[in-house]
């Protein structure tokens, strides 16, 4: 690798950048958990929490097919081929910008609509096994949500020209606002709305989500300003990269409608149950995948709109594995202490043993595949720069009919338990065609380079667990495990214990990414005289 192309991929702004987007994960996730907490505390894993979770679909079809459908696949990658042309394209950059924000926002208001009026027809097909009374409290919770992808929807389109000009502080501190909001609404609200001020906290999240990001995108020469220019060429590219990637999407929400059908009809608690694990298994997803693929992704963008191939595939192979690295081990210290992560964050008030045990059995499953669902958002970014949308379309079209046929056979016969097995195979299923299908394109994703470091982060994995094992029994012993404090003892005991472990070894079999992270964040933490590129302070 020559000197030009390692400067050119910025691992060092690469790793500050995935750091600050990782530490607002962090807070954002810690957050989230908090909330759940107090979810269950409130609710437990009843028919309320069954209304709320089944009553998210509705929005959030609306704002994973038009704002993801649109942003992640299509905006910045031709966002960025316009900003490469200097200072003219970065005019018309933001001419499509402001086209695609307004644009973008009356598709959603009209969506909303519609969906608010067909809300008595779509409930009882989304969730056929609920009672009357949690269809209606599904319909009211979903109308009020339906102001939900409005609002992120236009937040989405700020946070994607802010990560284009390498801006991630707004931008990483809006869902921790949003979880704020949220959070704000279970204390403040549902003891005077019951669950229906959960919505109403849910759209306050939003409003937050937005505001945060409107200064710094004006700064950048972002104008609110009504721009409907539909033949603009950026637009038609869009429109042209936007429509597999909306195919895929739309394959996807139909998977996550089938399986909130299959559990409404299991056990009461089933659909919370399931969605309790899948936000704890999410944690180490958004904090190594999300914020490593968000940081890369406009690296990418610029590496393929330049014609670099060398770059591209040099910022690929580094970045999978980093994200290996930390994926790796964390999911195999969640796996081992799957009861005492559930404990600590959702063992209070309405949440007893029984959900306890039910939710990290559902929890042991999922993380099997948390370090291929922590590479597809890196892997699918890496054909969005490449302006190649229908790949992963393809990808998760399979996928989905793997996930559907697995919910059928397994959820009928295993409950709950069957839907997370039909997960857990559908996402090694998606992972394994991303990656292959790139290698074939790429020619190559330097084996012997992710193999040799594969190989020792495995080594460093299992010695981690074995610490994790041989500290959980006697730290077990000294303390309460019948009290909130003694379990937490345990669970952060083992997890520094098995953490001490995996770094020293890592160090010992010279594991670069080690060195290169512990380099990354103490750049972004302690910048001296000059601003790391790629960084906003």
């Amino acid at each position: 690798m020559t000197k030009d192309i390692a400067e050119k991929t910025r691992s060092g702004a690469l790793i500050s950048a995935a750091a600050l987007v990782a530490v607002s994960s962090l807070l954002s996730r810690l957050l989230g958990l908090f909330r759940d907490r107090l979810f269950a505390e409130h609710f437990g894993a009843g028919p309320e929490l069954d209304a709320y979770f089944a009553a998210y679909r509705i929005p959030d079809i609306i704002f994973n097919l038009l704002v993801l459908g649109t942003l992640t696949a299509a905006f910045l990658p031709v966002f960025s081929t316009y900003l490469s042309k200097g200072e003219k394209g970065k005019k018309e950059a933001f001419e499509v910008a402001e086209s695609l924000f307004f644009i973008t926002t009356i598709l959603l208001v009209f969506c909303a609509i519609l969906l608010f009026v067909l809300t008595p027809v779509i409930v009882p097909l989304i969730a056929p096994g609920f009672d009357a009374n949690r269809m209606e409290l599904m319909m009211t919770l979903s109308r009020i949500m339906l102001l939900q992808p409005i609002l992120l929807g236009a937040s989405s389109i700020l946070g994607t020209i802010l990560t284009s000009f390498n801006r991630f502080f707004a931008y990483a501190a809006a869902p921790v606002l949003y979880n704020l909001g949220i959070i704000f609404g279970v204390i403040f609200f549902v003891p005077k709305m019951g669950v229906v001020g959960v919505a109403w906290g849910v759209v306050l999240g939003a409003v937050l989500h937005l505001l945060i990001q409107i200064p710094s995108t004006i700064k950048l020469g972002f104008k609110f300003r009504i721009s409907l220019r539909f033949q603009h060429e950026g637009l038609k590219n869009i429109g042209r990269l936007m429509v597999p990637r909306l195919i895929g999407l739309l394959a996807g929400q139909v998977n996550d409608l089938v399986v909130n059908f299959i559990g409404s009809t299991l056990l009461v608690g089933s659909i919370a149950v399931y969605a309790f694990a899948d936000n704890l298994q999410n944690v180490p997803i958004g904090l190594v995948g999300i914020s490593f693929a968000v940081a890369a992704f406009p690296q990418l963008s610029r590496a393929a709109a330049e014609n670099s191939p060398e770059v591209f595939s040099h910022t690929l192979v580094k970045t999978i594995r980093l994200v290996l690295f930390l994926a790796v081990p964390l999911s195999v210290a969640m796996f081992l202490l799957r009861s005492e992560i559930v404990r600590v964050i959702l063992g209070a008030g309405r949440f007893d043993w029984n959900d306890t045990k039910a939710t990290f059995a559902v929890l042991s499953i999922l993380v099997v595949s948390v370090f291929a669902q922590s590479l597809v958002p890196l892997l699918a970014r890496a054909f969005f720069a490449m302006h190649d949308t229908k790949t992963p379309m393809v990808a998760s079209i399979i996928t989905i009919i793997v996930n559907l046929i697995g919910a059928f056979f397994f959820g009928s016969r295993y409950g709950v338990i069957g839907l997370a097995w039909a997960f857990t195979v559908a996402s090694l299923v998606n992972f394994s065609i991303l990656f292959v299908v790139l290698r074939t394109r790429l020619g190559s994703l330097d084996d012997r380079f992710l193999l040799s470091g594969l190989y020792r982060m495995l080594i460093a994995t299992i010695l981690a667990g074995v610490a994790i094992q041989l500290l959980k029994m006697p730290i077990g012993n000294l303390v309460n495990m019948q009290s909130f404090l003694g379990v937490l003892i345990k669970l952060a005991g083992s997890s520094a214990g098995g953490a001490i472990v995996y770094l020293v070894v890592s160090k010992i079999l010279k594991l670069e990414e080690c060195g290169v992270l512990f380099d990354g964040v103490r750049q972004l933490l302690f910048k001296k005289q000059k601003r790391l590129a790629g960084v906003d302070e």
